[in-house]
Parts: structure tokens; C-alpha cells; sequence
């Protein structure tokens, strides 16, 4: 059920960066920026939780804390501290990084494509 939350919201902010005025090849080319966008997001929220830790451990802690944050919020919810996760909610974690990553450079790149336009 929340996998359709997840898909309408993400075509509503496909919406929002699609104009009603443009021609067919800048729409195409805002299709293209947004899905790689959703693409690099993506990429970004599968690496983030693991080189959070690590920055978190030896650069800054509030950089840390900002990209492992999926994982720090799993923990809390369910009350279990990261370190004993199991394979399920690891995995559940990096998937819910992945979507966060997503969305996040898909509306990231929307603005950009609204900002310079």
C-alpha cells in the first residue's frame, strides 16, 4: 500500500516540474533530468548510510548524522540499536535510504531545471 504512496508522489513532483508551455523537445528534456535525477538519488542513497558512518566517526558528527539518517530512524522507531539489526531491517534501511536519495535528487533536479529556466 505505501509502494503507491511512494509511486503517486513521485509523479506528483514530476508534475511539478513539468510546465504546460514548453516544447516538446525541453519537455523531453525535462524528463530526462528528472529520471536522472531519480537515478543519482538514488545511487547517493545507497552509498550514504555507509559513508555516513564513517564521516560521522572521523570528520563531523552532524554530517555523519545527516546521511545515515534512514538508518537512525529506523533505530529509533523501532527502538533497536544499529548495531543489532538484523539482515531484514539493514536491508530495509538501505532500500528506505535508496527512496529518501531519490526523491530527494528528483526534486533537487527539478529545482535546478526551475531555477535556470
Amino acid at each position: 500500500m505505501w509502494s503507491l504512496s511512494v509511486i503517486k508522489f513521485l509523479f506528483g513532483v514530476h508534475s511539478m516540474c513539468m510546465n504546460d508551455k514548453k516544447t516538446p523537445s525541453k519537455i523531453r528534456g525535462t524528463l530526462t533530468r528528472f529520471w536522472v535525477g531519480l537515478l543519482m538519488g538514488g545511487v547517493f542513497g545507497l552509498f550514504a548510510p555507509i559513508i555516513g558512518v564513517f564521516l560521522g566517526l572521523q570528520v563531523n558528527t552532524h554530517l555523519g548524522t545527516l546521511f545515515a539518517a534512514p538508518l537512525i530512524l529506523v533505530s529509533l522507531i523501532l527502538d533497536i540499536p544499529i548495531g543489532d539489526f538484523s539482515l531484514d531491517l539493514q536491508i530495509l534501511s538501505l532500500l528506505l535510504s535508496v527512496i529518501i536519495g531519490a526523491v530527494l535528487g528528483a526534486f533537487t533536479q527539478c529545482l535546478l531545471t526551475k531555477l535556470t529556466e
